[in-house]
């Protein structure tokens, strides 16, 4: 054979080994396998489409079945291309890939409905039982947590469905429902969460109350923000009650949360006056931080009706600016006033004829407290009254049957012209009387005639105190004399209340006070009593006893229905069981501690009742000194007062017993003398022995407060500061607590006696240079308690207190000697008055005698002239002379300021 033969031959046996290679059966079988196994799970994988492109949104056991079995499939397909090396083989990976997308979006759907099924269901109907329930609590917000978390997932797993469309359909059939039981809620939790941190920064010890006061501006931002996104929302599913449900005991108890919240933040406030506004031109308010103890702003007039209470003088200082006359200027001490409900609101009501008009300073004095009793500190405004706002009908009121009251939004100052006619237009045969009183028009219908017709009343012009106009102008009202009430008033008891005293019950409200008579012959005094005005209280002059006839006649209801006489016969001695003493307690008012007895009954103190008795000293009993003496009367220093302790119309059953002249802190034993009280019919309370107390003191533990800053009118350098009670000695002299504008406290002494607690501050000399209004300010002095005042800052007017002293001394002739100071003096001693000694060379001239020039103060000037006597001057001394000032030296200048004493060289 050839060689290219041979070399032909292996070239066709490779090709054909080759082929071989490819043929063999087991290689074949491997490429069929995998290929088919790849096939076969794509093939079941795109048959997933159907089920995870459904929007039923079910997985039913067809959809299991199918996604387990393309599971298995892609496993297997993934286990025969594992050890595959057939050319094909990313081919056949890409395939595979495929299904396994298909696997995955069914996986995903199945995810999706497992989810929404499941976990957010549960916590869905979770809230909703809590919504339905009204429930607010800590179970309440980790309910609300848990279905916000499941939302969360809910939407990353449906974010990863495959389909728009199907994704869309999860939402609206399943996640709708969870997002909107979550918004029934969420503005409710968010406030009750706020409203719990807020609360735990109050009960710190240590709060910031600005961030606080943040907080509650967040919480009223949080509400109206959710008015607005609820009002919304409910539009936006109208046919959905569960959108935004009313939450009704909810929203109650958020409120109630808040509202003491805001307590307690207001109860850490310092106590502070925030505005002061014009109203009208008969009416400022003010408003304060804090609830005003209404005592230290009203002055009560005693009635049920807070209409009459008069603003206190004391607390509200108001001046005009526009050197105005009455009826602009306002009288405080008669001005109306009245708090709001809330006791943060203190409105001003100008009276008769005087009206706010122009410009204002409105000074609010820290006499004003807080209900807490902390003073509010004292507050100056400007306020401008320009009222351009014209009076509105706000309707009519009767008082009684002929006292018809025409009301406006403010109060009127002239009523204009009106004219009345019945409302079928004929004239009435007596016209009402029209007065203006109070701001209202006040119509009397005693004088007309028709009865129970409606009278049309036509105001023209009516004007308000600035002069506006009512709107609209004419006004027109009905008015009605009504005589329907054909019920006659009664008498329904007469009760003895006292030996001097009875009450008498009506069936309904009075006219005019009713006529009392015989009662054995004594002057009657009526009350109307302030909460209940059909009772009557009625005290008479004298004593009574036994059986005595009560006779009430001339007594008419509202409607002027007279009732009929009345008589009673009254035992005046039914009550004939003494007062029992029921408790006792030494209490601290006002920084000064008493002796409170209450009884079981009213009972009225007995004057001039010596209490007796021991107190324990170091164990050891000791005779009490001195013996306390009651007196009803205003008491002497020694004496301790006896009154009624807050006593009501007049009544009270608990007497107090001053315990100031008890000097002892100790345990006193005494005994309380029969007849130390008597009740209202005269009997004797019983005598109580052994009657034990403990005495402590009268230091008040409430801070001191400063009463007055008096400059010393004969000292620039003193000025003295007023407590309102008995301070701490080393925090009064401390200086340092006193600051004065402009000039220097050197120091401070405590002058304190029984009756006043002042502090007397020495500035330092030639430390204010000039007269006028100065800041005058106090802090960090402490009652004997301990407790720490509040700063307080005013001002006073001080006289500048820099001394004179000399700018030169001129030698003017051989026997004068001219002074002339730094401001213009006066020599305040007439005649020979020596101020000055000479001196040569230093040494005091014996026998040389310097009269001073005498200037009287009105005339005070630059220079003065001393008058040398006693002593000839020599050559030699000319150079050597100085004039020093004696130690009484009394030149002054025109404030009267001594003359800083110094030696002064005389030149010529």
């Amino acid at each position: 054979m050839s060689k290219k033969k041979v070399a032909k031959l292996g070239l066709t046996a490779a090709v054909a080994a080759t082929t071989f290679v490819a043929a063999n059966p087991a290689d074949a079988a491997s490429v069929s396998q995998a290929e088919q196994a790849v096939k076969k799970a794509e093939q079941n994988a795109r048959g997933l489409v159907k089920f995870y492109s459904s929007e039923d949104l079910k997985v039913s056991a067809e959809f299991t079945a199918s996604y387990n079995n393309v599971r298995k499939l892609i496993s297997d397909a993934k286990a025969q291309l594992a050890n595959y090396k057939g050319k094909d083989k990313s081919q056949l990976e890409a395939i595979l890939a495929s299904a396994e997308n298909h696997q995955a979006a069914a996986a995903r759907y199945i995810d999706a409905v497992g989810i929404l099924n499941g976990k957010l269901v549960e916590s869905t109907k979770a809230v909703s039982a809590y919504i339905k329930s009204q429930e607010l609590n800590a179970d309440t917000v980790a309910a609300y947590d848990t279905l916000s978390a499941e939302i969360k997932k809910a939407e990353a797993v449906i974010g990863k469905v495959r389909g728009a469309q199907i994704r869309k359909a999860f939402k609206d059939s399943f996640l709708l429902d969870a997002k909107l039981t979550r918004e029934a809620l969420i503005y409710e939790v968010s406030q009750y969460q706020l409203l719990n941190q807020i609360n735990e920064k109050l009960k710190a010890e240590k709060v910031d109350l600005k961030e606080v006061q943040a907080d509650f501006a967040k919480l009223d931002r949080l509400k109206e923000r959710a008015v607005d996104i609820k009002k919304a929302g409910k539009e936006l599913y109208p046919d959905r009650d569960d959108v935004y449900p009313t939450h009704t005991a909810i929203e109650q108890q958020l409120r109630k949360s808040e509202a003491d919240a805001k307590e307690a933040y207001v109860a850490k406030l310092d106590p502070v006056v925030e505005s002061v506004s014009v109203i009208n031109a008969k009416q400022i308010e003010i408003t304060f931080n804090k609830a005003v103890d209404k005592d230290t702003v009203l002055n009560d007039q005693g009635t049920k009706d807070t209409s009459d209470d008069v603003l206190l003088a004391t607390a509200v200082d108001i001046k005009e600016l526009d050197g105005q006359l009455a009826p602009k200027v306002i009288t405080e001490g008669s001005a109306k006033a009245s708090l709001s409900a809330d006791g943060k609101t203190l409105t001003i009501t100008a009276q008769t004829t005087e009206y706010f008009d122009g410009r204002y300073t409105v000074v609010v004095t820290d006499n004003v407290k807080a209900v807490d009793k902390k003073a509010f500190s004292k507050a100056t405004f400007n306020i401008n009254a320009d009222d351009k706002t014209r009076p509105t009908l706000k309707g009519v009121t009767y008082k009684d049957y002929v006292t018809a009251n025409v009301e406006f939004s403010e109060q009127i100052a002239t009523a204009g012209t009106i004219t009345y006619k019945l409302a079928n237009g004929n004239d009435l045969a007596v016209n009402p009387t029209a007065t203006v009183v109070d701001g209202k028009i006040k119509l009397d219908l005693t004088a007309v005639t028709d009865n129970d017709k409606d009278i049309i009343v036509t105001i023209v012009g009516a004007q308000d105190f600035r002069g506006n106009a009512v709107s609209p102008n004419p006004i027109t009202v009905s008015v009605k004399k009504s005589t329907a009430d054909d019920v006659k008033p009664t008498v329904e008891s007469i009760t003895a209340t006292g030996n001097k005293s009875f009450d008498i019950k009506f069936s309904e409200k009075l006219i005019a006070d009713p006529t009392i008579s015989n009662v054995g012959g004594q002057v009657v005094t009526l009350t109307k009593d302030v909460n209940d005005a059909t009772l009557y209280h009625a005290t008479l002059a004298s004593s009574v006893s036994g059986l005595q006839t009560v006779s009430v006649t001339a007594f008419a209801d509202l409607s002027n229905k007279a009732g009929d006489a009345y008589s009673k016969v009254v035992n005046f001695s039914a009550d004939e069981i003494a007062p029992l003493l029921t408790s006792s307690k030494v209490e601290k008012i006002d920084g000064i501690e008493y002796l409170v007895l209450t009884y079981n009954k009213n009972v009225v103190p007995t004057d001039a009742v010596a209490i007796d008795g021991t107190y324990l000293d170091n164990y050891v009993s000791t005779p009490m000194s001195p013996t306390l003496t009651t007196e009803t009367a205003s008491p002497a220093v020694a004496n301790a007062p006896f009154t009624l302790y807050k006593p009501v119309d007049g009544k009270s059953n608990s007497v107090k017993l001053d315990l100031s002249a008890l000097t002892k802190s100790a345990e006193y034993t005494v005994e309380l003398d029969k007849g130390l009280v008597k009740d209202l019919f005269g009997n004797d309370s019983a005598e109580v022995k052994n009657f034990k107390f403990t005495r402590t003191s009268n230091v008040s533990t409430n801070a001191p407060k400063v009463d007055g800053v008096t400059p010393n009118a004969l000292d620039n350098n003193k000025i003295t500061i007023s407590f309102d009670r008995a301070i701490d000695g080393a925090s009064a002299i401390n200086a340092t607590n006193y600051q004065v504008e402009g000039a220097t406290v050197e120091k401070a002494v405590l002058v304190n006696n029984s009756t006043t607690f002042d502090v007397e501050l020495t500035l330092a000399k030639d430390s204010n240079n000039a007269s006028g209004a100065r800041t005058v300010s106090v802090s960090g002095v402490k009652s004997q308690a301990g407790t720490v005042m509040e700063t307080y800052t005013t001002t006073a007017n001080l006289v500048e207190n820099v001394r004179p002293t000399i700018a030169k001394a001129e030698l003017t002739s051989d026997s004068v000697i001219t002074l002339t100071f730094s401001e213009n003096v006066y020599n305040a001693a007439a005649g020979a008055d020596v101020d000055f000694e000479l001196l040569v060379g230093g040494t005091k001239v014996t026998g040389a005698t310097l009269d001073t020039e005498d200037v009287v103060k009105g005339s005070a000037k630059k220079t003065l002239t001393l008058t040398l006597s006693g002593y000839t001057l020599k050559a030699s001394d000319l150079d050597k002379l100085s004039v020093k000032a004696v130690s009484d030296t009394d030149i002054k200048d025109a404030n009267d300021n001594a003359y800083a004493a110094s030696t002064v060289t005389v030149k010529q």
